[in-house]
């Protein structure tokens, strides 16, 4: 998660995302690379991908998902469209 933040802090959105790709292979429990790649894929406008992820994260983590989504909903609204 560090690596993907620092990458994310320089506009490396592609590193960003690879870094989180890994993360979450390496540990499919990893709610936190999956809530990651989420924004990635909402920030994108990839509705699909964005979807999946939130899925995985929701199956790992649901409460802490849930809350996440509220929270970032509000700077990102692409992610209000998971709950519908």
């Amino acid at each position: 998660m560090t690596a993907s933040r620092a990458y994310l802090a320089q506009e490396d959105v592609g590193r960003a995302r690879r870094a989180l790709e890994l993360a979450a292979h390496c540990n499919v429990e990893n709610a936190d690379a999956w809530r990651g790649l989420a924004w990635i894929a909402a920030k994108n406008d990839e509705d699909e991908p964005m979807r999946r992820a939130l899925e995985r994260a929701v199956e790992v983590d649901r409460e802490g998902t849930l809350a996440w989504i509220a929270k970032e909903s509000l700077t990102l609204p692409g992610l209000n469209a998971f709950g519908k």
